[in-house]
């Protein structure tokens, strides 16, 4: 499994998952391994389906409607789920962007392929940082339109 990893990911290969899993200790706040009310441990699982990852972006999308601020949203143990599944998840997310338009993905993007197709003048403009994800996606193979 392909995965970019925050600097504050500690794998647990003792812990006992099913199916071969592996467990990680995530940190969803500013303060990484030391910020102990952001700490998630999350399961990941060897094979995601389209499905499964459509079902996680819903559940996402639906858990967090109503939070208007972005750190709370990309904090949300539902969004560290769907970075989890690392590359996996790449072309459900640009194709969310794609039929959706914008998203708060474009930092789950960034963490899960090291990548930043945005440029500074693109910044605030989420048409552009949409278009801009869309054209790399395109670009690596990711989308097929």
């Amino acid at each position: 499994m392909s995965l970019v990893c925050s600097p504050y990911t500690i794998h647990r290969p003792d812990i006992p998952s099913p199916h071969g899993a592996q467990v990680v200790l995530w940190s969803g706040g500013a303060g990484g391994a030391t910020d102990r009310d952001n700490l998630t441990w999350i399961v990941l699982r060897k094979s995601s389906s389209a499905g499964e990852m459509k079902r996680l972006i819903k559940e996402w999308r639906d858990a967090t409607r109503f939070l208007s601020n972005v750190s709370k949203k990309i904090s949300h143990p539902i969004y560290n789920q769907i970075i989890a599944h690392g590359n996996l998840v790449v072309p459900s997310l640009l194709r969310d962007l794609k039929d959706n338009g914008p998203a708060d993905w474009f930092w789950a993007l960034t963490k899960i392929t090291g990548e930043n197709p945005i440029t500074e003048n693109m910044a605030g403009n989420m048409a552009e940082m949409t278009g801009a994800w869309l054209e790399w996606g395109r670009k690596t193979g990711h989308l097929n339109d």
